[in-house]
């Protein structure tokens, strides 16, 4: 209230009082009760008497009971008034240029002296109220009665140790003069209770606080001063809010359990927040409510927090929408909490915020209400032998620093950008990510030191390509797991490739990605699994599709699995030492990287691709022996990789069942050659991309049961495997399974019960053929060019009774010659069918050399209409290798039997069974033996066309024909007519021609033109060898005699 409403007011009593009894002071010191003491004499005490101490004279007047009167006014400066505890003066208003004194008597009792101010609620003049405190009872007390406001008008001043009070709550005290906590009126201090919500001081009103305790339980100071002299304080009740309030205090302190908040109020000197390090959960608050008060600008230069215990008492908090500015040159300085009410807010900080140890063991927390703190002014966060933990999003600019001891904790997702940071070590921890857009840690790096296994990651994030360029000072980032889990990440983001600086070296276990896909990891230096670091192994995520090594870069796994998971890595080295290993993603392609590695495997369900790349060491293929159909596979991406002449000399391959797990492919259009000295060995599959290429094998090709039960196949998509250089085939207690067109020189062998087996149409050509048995399948065809088996051969060994035929094809030159060192070759059938065939290509003739024999029931034909089929050894029918017939085709025009030559023919009238040789040319010699067909009864007249096509002059030397009846007739006997050769079931030796059984003239003419032409069938009588009478005469008495 302003002064000249005060008098407007003063003036209204003055006129109110003529309504009144009116009592004046009329004695020296006294009674308020003696009635003598006052002028009229009685003794005001009801509300309709005012009461005036006046004259000049210095007198004290006593209250000694309880009176309830109306206005008091007390002009004489010299006059007080004494209320003693246990007395209550009640007035209306009170003008004063004296003295009130409550409690006068210092005692200690909590029965109260009280002056209490009804209806006006005005405290006026230019007097005082004195209140005074025997102990820490608060015995003096003026009270505003009820509902009403109280207000002290300029130059009146309330002084002492007890406590103004209300009845009632929401009231306000205006406040111009001075209310002061004074020590020497007693120990108690003065307080103004919450029933008061504000002080105003707008009129421009001091609260002081005079070598005693001020205690504030108002909600609100607006205006006015707060100022502590001779060691006297405030004691501010949480939640006071001081508003446009001069301080002058020597220190301002906010203890724990309480909040202050400051509002266009700055503190004139040192602000401590919990000074008495509590370790209270109730914090000690210090809100700044509006950007001016938040402006720390103020003249002490910092605040201090402090905390007793690890408990965040201290906390400075921007109410709603209030950022905080630290200026420059100002300090926030100790442990506790930096909050604001709302999300979203800034710290600016151009100055210095400070967690320091000295001021209590708790950290130093900015919490994350505030989103940013923006240090572009040039400020500081420092952690001084204390942990300063940021909770904010983003710290952009200035510098962060630690000091002996201290350290920072970062919440999870922190962005540090255009930071300067002066860390002796900068460590991401589990459960947190850090991001680092323009800012270089000068010293160590790790992540996740304390080797947490938990499923939340801690992660370094690299957020543009200038912070990613791995050139860092300390030249190093550690990271490391507890556990199998990857919990340390270093990470690009999105669209930001990581470079790996030379001289700089990437350490440890877990993992190395982007957040999108795409990337290249550029490594010039060195990026190592180090198992010291933790068991989870070190992956570099397939979001870096390709890693690319300049000379003398190198991927390194010391004592640890790495896992690369993108498409390619592209030059420098890949080491592995101490036990370590390295893991490809399916599909990897290694080009033109030096692989110095102990031992490279692929596994099931992965393709590792090599191009221009030669591992120094032993490489195996599914070493694990998964019997899984996911194919374990090395690729040759082209042919530098694809010429096996790699240092350690093998590839191994390894299979778990009969699946074909393990894989060696030339990509695409690229062949593969094995070079004199190197060993393909395994089981699996040896394939190319693209038909039609070429496996040049000049070292050794192995299939090998002792590595997995699978055969080792060699793909059709090979054209040809070219070993005219003498490489070699090898089937090692395992089957080699060749489906490529055509196999070319060199050796083809089999040991410890290994086995070949062929595609449909491979051709054999100049191979060396060291095995027991070769076999050739129904359904299968197999030529044999220039190559001739060492073991037995076989056609349809299964005994298959299938429409599907097993052919042997025989090619070289003009001619095909059966010479082979296994002497034989076995058709066999199963049934009827015949599913065994040798057939020659080309236009080739076919010889079977003496000793050698064609065995069985099948086919026999050339590729061409006009063949010579010559034999000089055995074509034997061969029953016991099936019931189907022998069958020479028509294709060969020509049957030449020399006489070291033998034909053992089955007869029977089944054309299934009989053997058949169709040939229109035959040149007879050697010996026909015949056998009777299982099943086969001979019937007289029966005619067995053995010869069904041809003609003959020429007779087989010997022919042994077994007897089909003890008496000899009617007997089996062979025919050689015009136009074939047949078998005959006849009774007479003179049964010469068709029809036989039935001796007639055409049988008469057959002997004349037999006799003329000097036939052996018709040299029937001795001398043998003649044509003479002797045989006419036996020829007519066989004649003669008939069919018995």
């Amino acid at each position: 209230m302003s002064r000249c409403c005060v008098y407007v007011v003063v003036a209204g009593l003055a006129a109110s009082a003529l309504g009144q009894n009116s009592f004046e002071w009329a004695s020296g010191s006294g009674s308020w009760g003696v009635a003598a003491n006052w002028s009229p004499v009685g003794v005001p005490g009801t509300l309709s008497d005012d009461a005036t101490l006046g004259m000049a004279t210095a007198y004290t007047v006593n209250v000694p009971a309880d009176y309830s009167i109306g206005d008091l006014f007390i002009p004489n400066v010299n006059a007080v008034l004494d209320i003693p505890s246990a007395t209550d003066l009640t007035v209306s208003a009170l003008d004063a240029n004296g003295v009130v004194r409550l409690n006068p008597g210092l005692s200690g009792s909590s029965t109260l002296a009280r002056l209490s101010i009804r209806d006006d609620g005005l405290i006026t003049g230019t007097g005082a109220i004195e209140l005074y405190a025997g102990g820490n009872t608060r015995t003096a007390t003026i009270e505003a009665v009820a509902t009403l406001d109280l207000t002290v008008t300029a130059g009146f001043e309330i002084r002492g140790a007890g406590q103004i009070v209300r009845g009632g709550f929401n009231g306000t005290i205006f406040n111009e003069g001075l209310i002061v906590a004074d020590g020497a009126f007693g120990p108690s201090g003065l307080f103004i209770n919450n029933r008061f919500s504000l002080i105003d001081q707008t009129g421009g009103g001091e609260l002081r606080a005079d070598d005693a305790v001020f205690q504030l339980d108002a909600a609100r100071v607006l205006g006015g001063e707060l100022r502590a002299v001779n060691g006297g304080s405030f004691d501010f009740t949480s939640g006071m809010t001081l508003e446009n309030v001069t301080l002058d205090l020597p220190t301002l302190n906010v203890p724990a359990s309480r909040t202050l908040n400051l509002e266009n109020t700055v503190p004139p000197a040192a602000v401590t927040i919990n000074a008495a390090m509590s370790n209270s959960s109730s914090n000690a608050t210090l809100a700044l409510v509006n950007d001016g008060t938040a402006t720390l600008d103020w003249p002490a230069g910092s605040i201090q927090m402090f905390s007793g215990g690890t408990n965040l008492t201290a906390r400075l908090v921007g109410t709603a929408n209030v950022d905080i500015t630290v200026t420059d040159g100002f300090e926030i300085r100790g442990t506790g909490e930096i909050t604001r009410s709302n999300f979203g807010g800034t710290i600016f900080n151009d100055g210095l915020i400070v967690a320091d140890g000295a001021f209590g063991p708790a950290p130093l927390v900015v919490a994350s209400r505030y989103a940013t703190i923006d240090q572009t002014g040039g400020g500081e966060l420092r952690a001084n032998n204390a942990i300063f933990r940021v909770n904010s999003s983003r710290v952009r600019g200035g510098e962060i620093r630690s000091v002996n001891g201290g350290s920072f904790e970062f919440i999870n997702n922190l962005t540090l950008e255009d930071v300067t940071l002066d860390l002796p070590v900068l460590d991401v921890p589990a459960v947190s990510t850090l991001n680092l857009e323009n800012t270089i840690p000068p010293g160590p790096v790790t992540i996740n030191a304390a080797m947490s296994n938990s499923s939340s990651v801690a992660s370094l994030t690299l957020l543009n390509e200038a912070t990613a360029t791995l050139n860092w000072p300390a030249g190093a980032i550690q990271m490391y797991t507890g556990g199998t889990l990857p919990t340390a990440v270093l990470a690009g983001a999105s669209n930001v490739n990581i470079t790996v600086a030379p001289g700089f070296e990437v350490r440890g276990t877990g993992q190395i990605s982007r957040a999108n896909f795409g990337g290249t990891l550029f490594n010039e230096g060195r990026v190592v699994a180090d198992g010291a670091f933790g068991p989870a192994g070190l992956r570099i995520t397939d979001r870096f599709v390709h890693v690319e090594q300049t000379a003398g870069a190198e991927l390194l796994a010391d004592g640890a699995e790495f896992r690369v998971e993108g498409d390619r890595v592209r030059g420098g080295t890949l080491r592995a030492i101490n036990g370590g290993s390295f893991m490809f993603t399916n599909g990897m392609t290694l080009e033109s990287v030096t692989l110095d590695v102990p031992g490279l495997d692929v596994p099931a369900g992965l393709t590792l691709n090599l191009e221009s790349t030669i591992p120094v060491s032993p490489v195996t293929i599914n070493a694990d022996q998964s019997g899984s159909s996911s194919v374990a596979r090395i690729t040759l991406a082209d042919e530098a990789a694809a010429t096996l002449n790699w240092p350690a000399g093998a590839i191994q391959m390894f299979t778990g069942s009969s699946l074909l797990t393990a894989s060696l492919l030339g990509a695409n259009d690229i062949d593969i050659t094995v070079a004199d000295g190197f060993e393909v060995r395994g089981t699996g599959s040896i394939a190319r991309g693209n038909f039609g290429g070429t496996l040049t094998n000049d070292g050794l090709i192995i299939a090998d049961g002792a590595f997995g039960p699978a055969p080792l196949d060699i793909s059709d998509r090979f054209e040809l495997v070219d070993q005219s250089a003498g490489g070699e085939l090898v089937a090692d207690g395992a089957t080699l399974r060749v489906n490529a067109g055509r196999v070319r020189g060199g050796e083809m062998r089999v040991i410890n019960g290994g086995a070949f087996e062929f595609g449909n149409g491979v051709v054999l050509e100049s191979v060396t053929l060291e095995t027991p048995s070769l076999d050739v399948p129904v359904g299968r065809t197999l030529t044999l060019e220039n190559t001739a088996p060492i073991g037995a051969v076989t056609v349809n060994a299964g005994l298959s009774a299938s429409s599907s035929i097993a052919t042997l094809n025989l090619a070289g030159g003009t001619e095909a010659v059966l010479d082979w060192s296994a002497g034989a070759i076995d058709l066999f059938s199963g049934g009827t069918n015949r599913s065994a065939a040798i057939t020659t290509v080309n236009d080739n003739d076919l010889t079977i050399a003496e000793g050698f024999t064609v065995r069985g029931g099948g086919t026999i034909s050339a590729a061409l209409n006009g063949a010579t089929l010559t034999n000089n050894g055995t074509l034997d029918a061969a029953p016991e290798n099936g019931p189907a017939r022998l069958l020479v085709t028509s294709r060969f025009a020509s049957y030449n039997q020399s006489e070291s030559g033998e034909l053992i023919a089955l007869a029977s009238t089944d054309a299934n069974t009989a053997t058949r040789i169709e040939a229109s040319q035959l040149d007879l010699g050697g010996v026909l033996r015949v056998e009777l067909a299982d099943g086969y009864t001979p019937v007289l007249g029966d005619e067995i066309p053995l010869f069904p096509s041809g003609g003959t002059t020429t007779r087989f030397d010997e022919v042994d024909i077994p007897l089909i009846s003890e008496t000899g007739v009617p007997f089996l006997g062979i025919r050689y007519l015009s136009n074939r050769v047949v078998l005959v079931v006849t009774c007479s030796e003179s049964d010469l021609a068709s029809p036989f059984a039935a001796l007639d003239i055409a049988d008469v003419v057959a002997f004349l033109q037999l006799f003329g032409n000097t036939d052996a069938a018709a040299d029937l009588a001795a001398p043998f060898g003649q044509f003479d009478i002797a045989d006419v005469i036996t020829f007519l008495q066989l004649f003669g005699a008939g069919c018995p």
